[in-house]
């Protein structure tokens, strides 16, 4: 038995390994992903929130500022346009466009479905007036 489970840990650590490094390259590239939109939105609300709370001056500073980061770096550039776009993504999934069309096999299955349970109706009523037919 201990023979068995040597060879099983054997066999499964290359396995277990792969998977680590696969786990830890998604974090590796997931994570910053992440961060780098939680910094941007949260840039974003401070921007917006700075025209309630902040002096004129101040926000016309702040605003000022990201549009000369914008202007000078070209990181900067990118992350905000990727940054819009991973926001933006979700609302184009469910953006009214055209409806979708049906394949023949969802026709079709909505068909037999309506008839199934016109069917069953059917037959609920033909009990139910011939248990329940001395009522009429």
């Amino acid at each position: 038995m201990a023979a068995l489970l040597t060879a099983l840990a054997i066999l499964t650590f290359p396995i277990r390994v792969i998977w680590f490094l696969a786990l830890a390259a998604c974090l590796v590239v997931v994570a910053p992903v992440f961060l780098m939109l939680a910094c941007f939105v949260g840039f974003w609300i401070v921007l917006a929130i700075s025209y309630v709370f902040l002096p004129s001056d101040w926000t016309l500073t702040l605003w000022q500022s990201a549009s000369d980061l914008y202007d000078q770096s070209a990181w900067f550039k990118a992350a905000t346009i990727t940054s819009w776009t991973l926001l933006c993504l979700p609302i184009l999934a469910v953006w009214p466009g055209r409806p979708p069309t049906k394949s023949q096999r969802d026709l079709d299955d909505e068909a037999y479905t309506a008839a199934l349970f016109t069917r069953q109706q059917d037959e609920c009523r033909a009990k139910f007036k011939k248990s329940f037919g001395h009522l009429d």
